[in-house]
């Protein structure tokens, strides 16, 4: 009986081992997107914004976790404005890889300023909507939005070298 216990035990503590060593080769593989955007310092984590005022952000998956992120969009939180922001998501995938998702953030205006409603999309590495089932207001919203959604695309290449670019 104790022999058994000890074997399921043993067996137990080398598959924990395994799967630490799993995670720990997917988080590393955040590195080079790490290192592309820079850490701040003041902020504790791993994001920048460049002369055109977008922000690149890198969450790496946390601990035994296998999902982590890659952002990219012109929505600078705390700032009002009367037009509509866009930021892209990109999520590594770990069996290699990418899936993508588009948000757009469309300002209302409000008795204090203005609010923001999101709408999400799941997305191809083209830029092109992945679901079929989309309503007509959906379907114009992308296309008023067109252009914000190629240059996230573009500055995700030109930051990490994932998806095609448009130039």
């Amino acid at each position: 009986m104790k022999k058994t216990v000890v074997k399921i035990v043993t067996c137990l503590c080398i598959l924990f081992a395994i799967l630490n060593c799993i995670w720990f080769f997917y988080w590393h593989s955040f590195r080079s997107y790490k290192n592309a955007v820079g850490y701040e310092e003041s902020t504790d984590r791993y994001i920048t914004v460049d002369s055109d005022g977008y922000r690149y952000a890198v969450f790496a998956p946390g601990y035994l976790r296998f999902q982590g992120n890659l952002t990219v969009g012109n929505a600078v939180w705390g700032e009002e404005t009367d037009e509509c922001a866009c930021s892209l998501i990109i999520w590594p995938l770990f069996s290699g890889g990418y899936e993508y998702g588009i948000t757009i953030y469309v300002p209302v205006s409000t008795e204090s300023g203005y609010a923001y409603e999101s709408y999400s999309f799941t997305m191809d590495e083209n830029g092109e909507p992945l679901s079929e089932e989309l309503s007509e207001d959906e379907i114009q919203l992308l296309e008023d939005n067109t252009e914000k959604i190629e240059l996230v695309y573009q500055k995700a290449y030109e930051m990490w070298g994932i998806g095609v670019s448009n130039s």
